[in-house]
């Protein structure tokens, strides 16, 4: 699970909470990411680039009218997370990194090492890995 350790920025500015609608094919978690894609949460990358992540910081869902509603931050780069790296091997800096998940419905809840024809990838500090197989994530900070 992604865990929001700090917000790197000069004036203390806390990011404010977002209500945004679950899609129906997914199920909201708190502390995994999702994609927003036709104004719903989702765990299906878009097709556009796009790429507009959120912070599920909190899951709330009505249960009478059965609106999926999740209240959430929006991703900028200047907040850092710490997650789960699932890499047999050790990783190094300049690796590419994409966000994964093991389960079918829901949102993202680690990184992976991107394989060498992915265009795309996260800033990713490795520095404790090999004790915690845990790193730091700056999303929106592309190689």
């Amino acid at each position: 699970m992604f865990k929001l350790k700090k917000i790197i920025n000069k004036h203390n500015n806390a990011p404010e909470l977002e209500i945004q609608e679950m899609s129906s094919s997914c199920i909201g978690e708190p502390e995994f990411v999702y994609y927003l894609s036709n104004g719903e949460l989702t765990n299906t990358r878009p097709d556009d680039d796009s790429e507009i992540l959120y912070y599920l910081s909190y899951a709330e869902i009505g249960e009478m009218d059965m609106e999926r509603s999740a209240k959430c931050l929006r991703i900028t780069s200047d907040m850092l997370f710490e997650v789960t790296c699932t890499s047999d091997t050790m990783p190094s800096r300049g690796d590419k990194f994409i966000i994964a998940s093991d389960v079918e419905r829901t949102g993202y809840d680690k990184v992976k090492k991107a394989d060498s024809t992915t265009s795309d990838g996260y800033y990713v500090n490795v520095d404790d890995w090999h004790k915690t197989k845990k790193v730091h994530v700056r999303f929106h900070c592309k190689q």
